[in-house]
C-alpha cells in the first residue's frame, strides 16, 4: 500500500525497478488527470484493479 501524494518520494523507484512503466505524475498529480482519477468502488464494498495484458 502507498499514499498517492508520497509516491514519488517513497515508492516509484522500486516500482519502476520491478517493471512499472508509469511516472509518479501519471499516478498522482494535483493538477492533471492520472490513475488517481480511476479509483472506483462498486456497490459500497468492492474495489477496482488496474490490470495489464499480462495480468495483475
Amino acid at each position: 500500500m502507498w499514499i498517492p501524494i508520497l509516491i514519488e518520494k517513497y515508492n516509484i523507484r522500486l516500482m519502476q525497478e520491478k517493471g512499472f512503466k508509469l511516472t509518479a505524475e501519471e499516478i498522482y498529480s494535483v493538477n492533471r488527470a492520472g490513475m488517481k482519477d480511476g479509483i472506483v468502488i462498486f456497490g459500497g464494498g468492492c474495489t477496482g484493479e488496474v490490470i495489464s495484458g499480462e495480468g495483475l
